[in-house]
């Protein structure tokens, strides 16, 4: 069954993001991932305005969605800054 790890997974963007901004880290939920996928098909219709994430989001994590390296980004990738530098930068410059 595919699990998806809502929270504090280790190396997470969502944790990186929280401990950049000085926040403390959150508990972790485990889903079943294709079981909300199904269950979130049918409550979008009311729920759409109060959910977190959509059916279309988590399967992002079940679906292959690789895409081919692109030639003109690795050509640029060493003038790239790193999701930490990034994350840095925001938080001392705003």
């Amino acid at each position: 069954m595919a699990c998806f790890a809502w929270g504090s997974a280790p190396g997470a963007l969502g944790l990186r993001d929280r401990r950049a901004l000085g926040k403390p880290d959150r508990r972790m939920i485990h889903l079943p991932v294709r079981s909300a996928i199904s269950f979130l098909e049918h409550a979008e219709k009311w729920l759409l305005p109060v959910l977190p994430f959509t059916a279309g989001q988590l399967s992002l994590f079940v679906n292959d969605s690789i895409a081919r390296p692109d030639p003109l980004v690795i050509e640029r990738l060493g003038a790239m800054s790193s999701v930490e530098e990034s994350l840095q930068r925001l938080v001392t410059h705003g």
